[in-house]
Order: structure tokens, then sequence, then C-alpha cells
């Protein structure tokens, strides 16, 4: 690697020392940001979290009682009532980076057609299971949103670390180092540029 020691090439690492303290700077901010920005959503998850899993739960036990009232037949039924789910995935950006936005469309058209069974013909826990489950489904994808964007935060701030760590351990160190070299060899070129000049000077007045 060739190395140019000479005043304008100092200026030149001087100023790239500058630009790289001040972006990793920036970067600080947005790791910053990220943390602040995800631990506010992470909040929001486990509180997501627990009623999710409080529903699959009570869901879990509805579905074991059905059956034993009503017979898998009765599952099977609301199974063939249920009308395909339209999906909507929205890609939305924060801070430097995307992530989807899940939200289904017409919730209550579905749980309308699962109530459409005589609750003449089954159990008490048929119409508490539907309900549950009509409940699960509004969480269900708030849920899954939020896992999503939990998990692009952690990518979008490893990757931020990364580069603040590249330009503290790595860059940064280098341009400095350098720095100190093209220091030290102006520093030593016009030293010996003194001592000749003062060399000469002596014996010109000796002449």
């Amino acid at each position: 690697m060739s190395f140019s020691a000479t005043r304008d090439r100092l200026l030149e690492v001087s100023s790239q020392i500058g630009n790289v303290t001040f972006g990793k700077g920036l970067l600080e901010k947005k790791r910053d940001a990220l943390m602040r920005s995800m631990e506010g959503e992470k909040k929001k998850f486990k509180s997501i979290k627990k009623e999710f899993n409080l529903l699959c739960s009570q869901i879990s036990t509805l579905y074991g009682l059905v059956r034993a009232y009503d017979g898998a037949e009765a599952i099977q039924l609301l199974g063939l009532q249920r009308s395909p789910l339209t999906l909507f995935a929205v890609k939305e950006s924060i801070l430097g980076f995307s992530y989807t936005d899940f939200s289904p469309k017409s919730l209550d058209e579905r749980t309308k057609l699962s109530m459409a069974m005589d609750p003449a013909l089954v159990s008490i826990y048929m119409e508490e299971l539907l309900f549950f489950i009509s409940k699960c489904e509004s969480v269900l994808w708030e849920y899954v949103t939020l896992k999503g964007k939990i998990q692009a935060f952690e990518r979008e701030l490893k990757k931020t670390n990364l580069k603040i760590n590249t330009l503290e351990y790595s860059l940064l160190p280098s341009l400095i180092q350098e720095r100190r070299r093209i220091m030290e060899t102006i520093s030593e070129r016009e030293r010996q540029e003194r001592f000749s000049i003062k060399k000469l000077t002596k014996k010109k007045r000796r002449a």
C-alpha cells in the first residue's frame, strides 16, 4: 500500500476522519432510536402474546368439549361453514427498514357465516367456541404483524451495530493511524529541512 505523506493528504485524511466520526454519530442515534422503538413494540407484543396464548388455551378446551358433546361431525361442519379468509399484506417502512403489516378483510362476515348453525342442535360450547375463534382471529394477525416487526427491528439493529463497529474498530483507527504517520513524517521532513538550512547558513557564514 502506497503511503503519501503530504499536507494535502493530511487534510484529506483529517476530513475523512471528520466524516466517519459524523457518520458514526448518526448511526449511533439510529441505533438508539431502534432500541427505543423496539422496546415499545416488545411491550405491546408481550401483551398480545399473553392474550393470544390465553385465547388458544380457551379454544383448545372448548374444542375438546364440542367434540365430546356434539361429535366430530359438528367440528367438520364448522370448518365447511368458514369462508376463505382474504388477507391484506402491506409493506410499511420505519427508520430505514420495512416490515409487513397483515390485516384480514371482513372478519364480521366470517363470524356471521360461522354462526349460521341452529343453537338447538348443538351444545352451548359450540357458541362459545365460535366466539373465541372470532376473537382469536382478530388478535392473531396483530400478533403475526408485531412478531415480524420485531424481527425486522432486530435485523436492522444488527446491521446498524455492524456498521458502527466497522467504523469504530476498523476504518477510524486506520485513518487515525495514517494521520499520525503523515504528521510524524512531515514533522521529521521539516526538521531535516531546518537542519539542512541551518547547516548551509553556517557554511555561507564561514565562506
